[in-house]
């Protein structure tokens, strides 16, 4: 290796510039912060929008009420607990029993209760599972509260309940069905 004059191996120090406004780009941390930004705003407008179109909506709310039922029936099967559903024109009420087993339960727990949207009518509920459309309109506030039980073994209450908008221009109904628990929609009365 050939030798070098000490004043050779010194390297000149290096001069830092300054940052200047005029540069195009951005950093990390401002694309990071502008993310974090977009993604708790889409998340607010999606929570929003979502509940606001769900409480309009008669079918989504004849969904929603199916969905309490199918998760009472699988709830009952998991727990070896009878579920019991209590509909009013206000209200949908979910109770668990207080003790495992098939014999008919003395005390019950409250798991939930879901309010009836302002533009949605419990218009009223059969006790049997009325799957024929075309009948005539069901009679306001017959069959109201309605109760459906599902079993530890996933049996439920055979019902019908009919949903509507104020104007009554819209209607969907809840079927539940006795043998399997099962919960449909359908579009119409």
């Amino acid at each position: 290796m050939p030798e070098f004059a000490t004043s050779q191996l010194i390297s000149r120090p290096t001069i830092l510039r300054p940052c200047r406004r005029h540069e195009h780009g951005v950093t990390l941390l401002e694309l990071m912060v502008t993310v974090g930004i977009v993604g708790v705003l889409a998340a607010v407008a999606t929570i929003s929008v979502s509940r606001s179109e769900y409480g309009q909506s008669v079918k989504a709310y004849a969904e929603q009420i199916a969905a309490v039922c199918d998760l009472a029936r699988e709830r009952a099967v998991a727990t070896r607990r009878w579920q019991h559903l209590e509909i009013t024109a206000t209200e949908l009420t979910h109770w668990q029993a207080a003790t495992e087993g098939m014999g008919q339960p003395d005390e019950w727990r409250l798991i939930q209760r879901l309010d009836v949207p302002r533009d949605i009518t419990v218009v009223a509920a059969d006790n049997r599972a009325l799957i024929t459309t075309g009948r005539s309109d069901p009679l306001p506030g017959a069959g109201l509260p309605a109760e459906i039980d599902f079993g530890p073994d996933g049996s439920g209450t055979a019902a019908t309940v009919f949903i509507s908008d104020p104007h009554n221009a819209r209607h969907s109904r809840v079927i539940v069905y006795r043998a399997t628990g099962t919960a449909y929609v359908l579009d119409s009365w």
